[in-house]
């Protein structure tokens, strides 16, 4: 099951239309309700971090060892070196517990899914 932290950008920074984007935020929380989802999100207010500028994306497999992926603009690499797996586990869990708590994350979204609520254009 992947891993991944996420940060307030994604909820403010517009891809695609005012519609995509509350429909993206409407299933966000929607997927936050199922047992196997835990939705935190990183506030801006929580400052510098050491993932910041690329994405880190955890996988545990049944009967596998951790793997991680970073991700930057334009590459991507798979870490199975444990070592380095277990430093980027590490630098996942130091921005969960910097990140929001799930209830606080989902009102966040919601907040966010507000501003993203699309406005009817004026009849003429």
């Amino acid at each position: 099951m992947p891993r991944r932290p996420s940060d307030e950008a994604v909820l403010r920074r517009r891809v695609g239309s005012a519609e995509v984007m509350h429909r993206q935020m409407m299933s966000l929380i929607e997927r936050g309700t199922s047992p196997h989802v835990t939705i935190q999100v990183l506030p801006f207010d929580a400052g510098e971090h050491a993932e910041m500028g690329g994405s880190l994306t955890l996988y545990a497999l049944p009967d596998q060892p951790l793997l991680a992926y970073l991700e930057g603009s334009r590459s991507g690499t798979i870490i199975e070196e444990q070592d380095e797996v277990a430093e980027l586990e590490e630098s996942y869990d130091l921005l969960k517990a910097m990140a929001l708590s799930p209830r606080d994350s989902e009102a966040m979204v919601r907040a966010a899914m507000e501003d993203w609520t699309p406005c009817e254009p004026p009849r003429t």
